[in-house]
This record gives C-alpha cells, sequence and structure tokens, in this order.
C-alpha cells in the first residue's frame, strides 16, 4: 500500500502497538480494493475506507457473505439483499464516498463499531498542528 495517508496509517498503529488483524485467515478471493485504489482517489473517506478494506484483506466474496449476512439479520428478501449490495457496491467504488456509505460498510455489513472519529487539521495562519476528535481535543487547540 502507497500513499501518504495509508503510511500515516500505519505509523498511526505502530505508534499504538497496535496490529490489525485479517478478519478471517488466508481468505480465498479477490480482494475488494486492490493495493494501488488508495491512491486512485483524492477523497478523505473513499481513501480511508480502502485502506482499511487491504489491512483487514477484505475479498468480494467475504464482502458478499457479510452483506448477505446483514441482510438476512434485517429480514430482508433475497432480492432486497441484492439490489442493496449492488447499490452498495457501486457507491463504494466511486472516487467519493458519503459519510452514510462509509459507515455502512464499516458498521453495518463488516459489523465493527466505531468508537471515535478525528481529525488533524494544521491552522492555516500559525501552522500549528492539533487533533480534534469525538472524545475532545488532544492537542493544543488554537484559540481566535
Amino acid at each position: 500500500m502507497n500513499g501518504k495517508l495509508s503510511g500515516m496509517f500505519d505509523q498511526f498503529l505502530k505508534e499504538r502497538n497496535t496490529i490489525i488483524q485479517p478478519i478471517v485467515e488466508n481468505e480465498i478471493g479477490t480482494p475488494f480494493f486492490n493495493e494501488e485504489a488508495s491512491n486512485e482517489t483524492s477523497d478523505y473517506l473513499a481513501k480511508l475506507l480502502r485502506i482499511i478494506f487491504n489491512h483487514l484483506k477484505v475479498t468480494k466474496e467475504m464482502f458478499h457473505r457479510k452483506h448477505c449476512d446483514m441482510g438476512e439479520r434485517l429480514g430482508w428478501s433475497s432480492k432486497l439483499v441484492d439490489q442493496d449490495r449492488n447499490n452498495l457496491r457501486r457507491a463504494l467504488l466511486k472516487a467519493e464516498i458519503t459519510w452514510y456509505v462509509f459507515e455502512k460498510a464499516i458498521t453495518a455489513v463488516m459489523e465493527f463499531k466505531i468508537l471515535d472519529v478525528s481529525i488533524v487539521l494544521q491552522h492555516p495562519r500559525t501552522g500549528k498542528i492539533f487533533r480534534l476528535s469525538l472524545t475532545g481535543v488532544h492537542e493544543d487547540f488554537p484559540q481566535e
């Protein structure tokens, strides 16, 4: 996986001694995104989703199974499951994705819980870098 964001994600995991294990070891199938996919978009959410899927080694076949499981949990008909999966897959492959699509893929289909969301910003005048998240401000937040 190349790219600045992928490197930042790897550094983030390394600093926290965190290892993301694939969802299923030795999953056979076609990767949902190839290694270069994260470099094919400048959209932050699309890039982040692709990095996460690559780190987790999500395959098209795994995504299909997990989406079927989601449809079954929700009591959907097989026709509705197929329509929703095709619509979601098309949305995920676009260069830009919405928060709704990102969250649906991560939480509803892949069954992860989003515990926190953070963003790192650089102040336009001072150049100071700070991080904000749902759990609070983690660096000196600039006061205007």
